[in-house]
């Protein structure tokens, strides 16, 4: 039986190089926050983040999602890291950052997502893997309306809200 650990758990600007093995085995009700480390995966990350609360993994050195948590009840954050590739994404999340990567293509990424999608920031020269469902906006670099314009990204996807770009 898995534990819940109610409340935040705090890991940020730790100089993490790994996080404890001991958070693989809980669920979090709760904010994750383990932004601002050395991190270079997410190895030994809690499975499920409950309620509406969120992830923090931003401002790290990961190059990959493997091992984050499959749900997310709120918002992942992952900005400002080396990710050259979104899998190990979470499958359920309500609003997902992957912006200010080295992402050349959103393979990876979850299918559907309830709130906004912020992707801008990246060398995108593909939109594949582009969530199927975003129910809020979709926030790509200003360079990418030449590449993708509206019209053609919303045929790979069903958004909700706008596309911005930024």
């Amino acid at each position: 039986m898995k534990k819940i650990i109610e409340g935040d758990i705090m890991l940020g600007s730790l100089q993490l190089t790994e996080l404890p093995s001991f958070l693989l085995d809980i669920e979090v009700d709760g904010n994750f926050i383990c932004y601002d480390n050395n991190l270079t995966d997410l190895k030994n990350a809690p499975k499920t983040i409950l309620g509406s609360s969120s992830f923090y993994c931003n401002k790290n050195n990961l190059i990959s999602l493997i091992g984050a948590p499959t749900y997310v009840g709120g918002n992942f954050y992952c900005q400002g890291n080396n990710l050259t590739s979104l899998s190990g994404s979470p499958v359920d999340v309500y609003m997902f950052d992957c912006s200010f990567n080295s992402l050349k293509n959103l393979i990876g990424a979850p299918k559907e997502i309830i709130g906004s999608f912020l992707c801008h920031g990246n060398d995108l020269t593909s939109l594949a893997g582009i969530p199927k469902n975003i129910g809020g906006n979709l926030h790509i670099s200003e360079e990418l309306v030449y590449l993708f314009p509206e019209k053609y990204i919303r045929t790979m996807s069903n958004i909700l809200g706008y596309v911005l770009h930024e």
